[in-house]
């Protein structure tokens, strides 16, 4: 299965065919999987997409999966892979950012499937997917009821051996209650959807290695039976390894280099130039995680790129083929002829609507507003000056 190549680390209790289950589970029958969103910003970033493209692989096998909006955990931020307190967000600013994320999930997901048809040849991806946001049962619970049926199952030593906490406890600051306490809430989550939906399959990054594993002992302390069910009646979990910057660091909304799939914050034109400047050493690895492009298109692909490096193929193909998951198909296409017509590459291009170059390219760092009175009748060279293209007239 492609999903099993995108397999990371299989997490359960100990078996003896402990790597062979997932895989099995996966191919024996249509699975329950979910993967959870942080709403700390109003956009998911392109750090996110490898997660969404593993659940749309998930929904191509026949799986149904849960796409996580985490209204009430987001109200305290996952502590995993930082390394200071994230600043506490108002509540109606959560509520906020986790509408603007269920909305945008919904139309990732309506071009990602169309997409996802369209690469396999299929009139419809036959796995169901569902958005579900855990202040829905979070809201009922007490901090009374929290202690006795969630806190009392989880034990103080296998919380402080996790790394992420050992971190940040070393540091001069330490990590406060609030963070510490974060795992045994997600942990609730995975506890909550295997018991509710039947959900088998927990898929994160791999900084959420921990909290996958407390969700799993988490179910196994409240239901003595556990031990004794199928193993294909049991928790999983997998993690995929994070998108990264050249020099390591995390692509992230609070690492100050994101990339949003919003369009009002980053328009298609500038996804395409991001993906666009891919280098040569991970474009391959970025075309098996980010899109459905099949392994023999891929190795041609790389091929005539071999022959060929000054045309970029393989991140074009890239460019468009994300461009497409994300905003559709029409919005790629469009995309690329504007691409095409700012960076020729000695083809002939079809007659371009003027309205439709403007829209295009509206909210990207080619848009200059300027006054029209400052700009009418005025000389291009008051107009290159005045939209910040040369320094004076002179120059």
């Amino acid at each position: 299965m492609r999903l099993v190549g995108l397999l990371r680390r299989v997490v359960q209790e100990p078996h003896v065919v402990a790597d062979l289950e997932l895989p099995a589970l996966l191919a024996a029958r249509p699975t329950t999987v979910y993967v959870g969103f942080d709403p700390s910003a109003r956009s998911l970033h392109v750090g996110n997409l490898m997660m969404l493209v593993t659940a749309l692989v998930f929904q191509c096998y026949g799986h149904r999966t849960l796409a996580l909006v985490g209204g009430a955990t987001g109200q305290i931020g996952d502590p995993s892979g930082k390394h200071a307190e994230r600043p506490l967000q108002n509540k109606a600013a959560v509520a906020e950012n986790t509408q603007h994320i269920k909305d945008q999930i919904a139309y990732v997901m309506g071009h990602a499937r169309a997409y996802a048809a369209r690469r396999c040849g299929v009139e419809a991806v036959p796995g169901a997917w569902q958005l579900v946001d855990n202040a829905r049962w979070w809201s009922g619970m007490g901090l009374l009821d929290f202690f006795r049926d969630v806190g009392k199952h989880m034990r103080m030593g296998a919380m402080i051996s996790k790394d992420a906490v050992r971190s940040r406890m070393a540091t001069e600051d330490g990590l406060s209650l609030t963070e510490f306490c974060y795992q045994s809430l997600q942990a609730y989550d995975f506890c909550h959807l295997y018991e509710a939906e039947q959900c088998q399959v927990q898929l994160g990054g791999s900084d959420q290695w921990g909290n996958i594993i407390a969700g799993i002992e988490l179910v196994k302390k409240r239901d003595p039976q556990y031990a004794s069910k199928p193993w294909n009646e049991r928790m999983y979990g997998m993690t995929l390894p994070l998108l990264t910057t050249e020099t390591g660091k995390k692509y992230g909304k609070s690492e100050g280099n994101a990339v949003w799939l919003d369009p009002t914050m980053t328009s298609p034109y500038d996804l395409w130039q991001f993906l666009r400047r891919t280098p040569d050493t991970e474009v391959a690895r970025m075309l098996q995680l980010f899109t459905l492009v099949p392994q023999e298109e891929l190795a041609a692909v790389m091929q005539h790129h071999a022959q060929e490096p000054r045309r970029g193929l393989p991140q074009v193909l890239l460019a468009r083929e994300v461009v497409e998951l994300v905003h559709g198909a029409d919005v790629a296409a469009k995309t690329q002829q504007i691409v095409e017509l700012l960076h020729p590459i000695g083809r002939v291009l079809e007659p371009l609507n003027m309205d439709h170059v403007v829209a295009t390219l509206q909210g990207t760092t080619f848009e200059i507003q300027l006054p029209r009175e400052e700009i009418l009748n005025a000389p291009v060279a008051k107009i290159a000056v005045l939209a910040g293209l040369a320094p004076t007239l002179s120059k």
